[in-house]
């Protein structure tokens, strides 16, 4: 548990320079980007644009498939991890498409399959890059978190025969059990964490994974490993009530500090939040400097082009 997280050895921590005002300036042709976010307007207008050359740290899509371009977008402006909500279509006019993507149900339609969206472009990506990997100018490992919306049992089961097609084999990250809590990475070009609906008691009893867990800080200090559990991701507003106006209070820092600590103390593991306040600009920069000095592994946004303005100005 969190209350007496174990020591470790204190590792760098990037400092964030504070450059709020100039950064909000710059990036505001960048937000408008991103308006279909909000304004539902339909996903894929024009080609899709050229992913980056290599990823940035820390940068992680949330909901990318709401995006005009769903995976490319997050490609183009340099983001190592994406996020899909999934679900296993029980409508019989969509049970030929059983892993649909979509907020909600009622927002599920043919041909926005997961295998559509990101397992073949990803896996087209690596087969066509000189490096076999997702960025041509870098091998760094792509994470795509799927988020289960729908039964956790039934969903994983059907998610876990599609990774195991023979196509994916030269995509995929591989675990294999090689006892209790234990098991060997043979890592690949894109890691899938699954998140949501999780079955976890199926997925410890697995003999080989193509896809880890993704832990909430309940599960921190559980004795589970990153081998199976490589991330802890957690709602920000169950944590904190600052909400990114004036300085964060020194208790909520203190206290944001010692959540790394306690993931941390786990080999590998690293550590994201979800919900965190983007209602304003000022908002979200001054939360992101706050979990970048803290060493929180993973900024969570749907705002693609600040973040990398962000991450580019604070190296």
């Amino acid at each position: 548990m969190l209350t007496h997280p174990h020591t470790r050895t204190a590792r760098p921590r990037r400092r964030a320079a504070m450059l709020i005002p100039c950064l909000a300036a710059t990036l505001w042709v960048g937000l408008t980007q991103t308006s279909a976010l909000a304004s539902g307007a339909p996903l894929g207008h024009g080609p899709n644009p050229a992913p980056a050359g290599s990823p940035l740290p820390h940068t992680h899509a949330h909901n990318d498939y709401l995006h005009d371009h769903p995976l490319f977008d997050a490609l183009s402006h340099r983001f190592d991890s994406v996020e899909s909500d999934i679900w296993l279509a029980d409508d019989g006019a969509l049970v030929a498409d059983p892993l649909l993507i979509g907020h909600t149900k009622s927002a599920l339609q043919h041909g926005r399959r997961l295998q559509d969206l990101y397992l073949d472009p990803l896996l087209s990506l690596v087969n066509t890059n000189r490096n076999r990997h997702v960025y041509a100018g870098s091998t760094a490992q792509v994470t795509l978190l799927v988020d289960v919306k729908s039964d956790a049992a039934s969903t994983y089961r059907v998610l876990d025969t599609l990774l195991r097609s023979a196509k994916y084999i030269p995509l995929l990250t591989v675990w294999t059990k090689t006892g209790p809590n234990t098991w060997t990475e043979t890592t690949g070009p894109l890691r899938v964490i699954i998140s949501g609906n999780r079955d976890q008691a199926f997925m410890l009893s697995q003999p080989t994974r193509r896809a880890a867990y993704d832990g909430r800080l309940s599960d921190v200090g559980g004795g589970l490993p990153a081998s199976f559990m490589p991330w802890i991701s957690n709602s920000w507003s169950s944590v904190f009530s600052w909400h990114g106006t004036g300085p964060m209070p020194a208790d909520q820092r203190a206290r944001l500090h010692q959540i790394v600590t306690a993931v941390h103390a786990t080999l590998g593991q690293q550590l994201r939040f979800y919900g965190t306040p983007d209602r304003s600009t000022q908002q979200y920069l001054s939360v992101w400097q706050e979990e970048l000095a803290a060493g929180v592994d993973w900024l969570n946004t749907d705002e693609l082009a600040a973040l990398e303005a962000f991450l580019t100005s604070n190296p």
